[in-house]
């Protein structure tokens, strides 16, 4: 039991340093940061607030890409103007946005948020329509919890199953953190490691274990995917 142990923690160290090497020889991740935008907006009701954030990344100044659940979260729609704010709190940027159009894709349509006028130092992202090869090395840029994280990993597969039919998987992680993609990283784009968007974020795969009567999330297993995003052939084909 202790070899198997160890071999497939070897295995597991081995792979993380194989694909940790492949990304360095991406892009680095910082400089295209500012294509990407943490989107949230508070919402009253009830005599209580709630804020509802999401991550984004622009297509054009004026056009920002997201998940379909994370606009129908803000509560905008196609036939009104609805303010939002972009960007990190405290140098936020409040502007009047609307959905512009829904792509079909599964495992769920693609948002394209029209704003009212073009965002502040936006850098657009250019969308690859070429589809991608399994374990191919990938980067991220996500807002998670509203806090800017890289991370990189490799493209998993595409699931042919009936519980996510239609969706790209994908290992990322940053260092040994696995939930470096997490809550509020919906929308957030998958580059290929010249920088141009092969997937859009829409979910985690995790779970709930109890240790010493506590309960704790963890990620999955080390060669496993663990996070579920939206293929863009469908928005490369608007694109063109």
């Amino acid at each position: 039991m202790k070899s198997l142990t160890f071999v497939s923690l070897l295995t597991a160290a081995l792979s993380v340093f194989t694909t940790a090497a492949a990304v360095a020889d991406c892009i680095d991740p910082k400089t295209v940061a500012r294509a990407t935008t943490p989107i949230f907006r508070t919402l009253k009701g009830n005599d209580e607030a709630t804020l509802v954030a999401g991550t984004g990344w622009f297509l054009s100044p004026s056009r920002i890409v997201t998940a379909a659940h994370v606009a129908d979260g803000l509560k905008l729609t196609p036939h009104s103007w609805a303010q939002i704010n972009l960007g990190p709190k405290g140098d936020a940027d409040r502007v009047d946005a609307r959905i512009g159009q829904l792509v079909d894709a599964h495992p769920e349509k693609i948002a394209v948020i029209e704003l009212s006028k073009p965002a502040r130092g936006a850098m657009p992202l250019a969308v690859r329509s070429a589809p991608l090869k399994p374990d191919e090395p990938i980067l991220s840029v996500a807002y998670s919890g509203m806090r800017l994280r890289f991370a990189g990993g490799r493209f998993v597969d595409s699931e042919p199953a009936t519980k996510f039919p239609g969706a790209a998987l994908f290992e990322i992680y940053d260092g040994t953190d696995r939930l470096v993609i997490d809550e509020g990283a919906s929308g957030a784009p998958v580059l290929d490691c010249r920088g141009e968007v092969v997937g859009v974020i829409t979910g985690t795969l995790s779970q709930e274990v109890t240790i010493f009567s506590r309960t704790v999330r963890i990620s999955t297993a080390w060669q496993k995917p663990n996070v579920v995003g939206i293929p863009v052939e469908s928005l490369a084909n608007l694109v063109r």
